[in-house]
């Protein structure tokens, strides 16, 4: 019983301090950063986060919810977890031209031309 609270103590405060982290470097951006130079970084670098991910968060959540129950079922669960991980492929493959695309038709595109991409 002791061992469950010391699990459930280590994961509450882990994710307390995860957030205590996330939450202070967001506000030393959100101050540093140019008001546009943050809205741009914000919401198109959250847009891309969500396009980039959503593939293969959806394929291993797909094979999470297969239970096998026979070998048979097992084999097939294999291939189901492979096909996870080929969504996770394709999401880092796709990134790539996503993140030039979005760099060359952002509105402040020479921000990030002189400030992140090399001369």
């Amino acid at each position: 019983m002791a061992d469950l609270f010391a699990g459930i103590g280590a994961v509450v405060s882990t994710q307390v301090l995860s957030r205590a982290l996330t939450f202070i470097l967001n506000v030393l951006v959100a101050r540093l950063a140019s008001p546009s130079a943050y809205g741009v970084g914000y919401v198109s670098l959250q847009l891309l986060s969500n396009l980039v991910l959503f593939v293969p968060k959806e394929g291993f959540r797909k094979v999470a919810l297969r239970s096998p129950s026979t070998k048979a079922d097992l084999d097939g669960l294999q291939s189901s977890v492979n096909l996870g991980w080929m969504g996770s492929a394709s999401g880092a493959v796709a990134a790539g031209p996503l993140v030039v695309y979005w760099i060359r038709s952002s509105p402040d595109s020479e921000i990030w031309q002189e400030n992140v991409l090399p001369q």
